[in-house]
């Protein structure tokens, strides 16, 4: 049975990235807004080029089940790769089926 995350709560807050030699840092945070625990969502990050083709996708691991009220989880992931990224943009999305690591 899926899981559903209640993304119109959540938002992610200061992403970015860092391309450290042979790897993509991914970093940031997501923010449960409401009253109530929330199931944490699964990430998907992107690396685009100007022109919009994706040169690489991942999705991100988070250790935590749940995101407290009104608090937020701060994440980081080393994304290793053998591929070379200049003048590309990152992107990230929340996803609504969550991702059951068993």
């Amino acid at each position: 049975i899926p899981f559903n995350a209640e993304l119109n709560k959540m938002e992610i807050s200061n992403f970015g990235a860092t391309y450290e030699k042979n790897a993509i840092k991914f970093f940031g945070n997501i923010k449960n807004n409401s009253l109530l625990p929330i199931v944490t969502p699964s990430i998907k990050a992107i690396v685009v080029t100007e022109d919009g083709k994706i040169l690489a996708e991942t999705l991100i691991p988070l250790n935590k089940k749940y995101i407290s009220s009104r608090n937020a989880l701060s994440f980081s992931y080393l994304f290793k790769t053998n591929k070379s990224f200049d003048n590309t943009t990152v992107r990230a999305t929340l996803l609504k089926e969550i991702q059951i690591n068993s």
